[in-house]
């Protein structure tokens, strides 16, 4: 398949002289300086990333509780199809209620 390429150029290089521990050590190091590089610039993405989680733990918590308490207490007896409609409204307003009070505050 490959008859036109020429081998003779193609010099093996001289034998390894370390030891197999030493190229894993190697290895290590330049595997945790190339972390430690790529952490310290994604550092803002992972702090951003924490803060979302809270924003999205104050807001959905909630309205999570509210429609559940809701559902549970104050929609017995109504058809299944209409606890979820009023419980999936409740969960919204009360998520983007606390979202838009907490943007208003920064």
């Amino acid at each position: 398949m490959y008859d036109d390429m020429d081998y003779a150029d193609y010099e093996e290089g001289p034998p390894p002289t370390k030891k197999v521990g030493q190229s894993i050590l190697a290895v290590v190091i330049a595997l945790s300086l190339g972390t430690a590089a790529v952490s310290l610039l994604l550092i803002h993405y992972v702090a951003s990333g924490v803060g979302e989680i809270i924003w999205l733990a104050a807001t959905i918590g909630p309205g999570f509780t509210a429609a559940y308490f809701l559902d549970k207490y104050v929609m017995t007896g109504y058809h299944t199809w209409c606890r979820l409609i009023v419980g999936g409204i409740t969960f919204f307003s009360v998520a983007v209620f606390i979202g838009i009070g907490l943007h208003a505050h920064h």
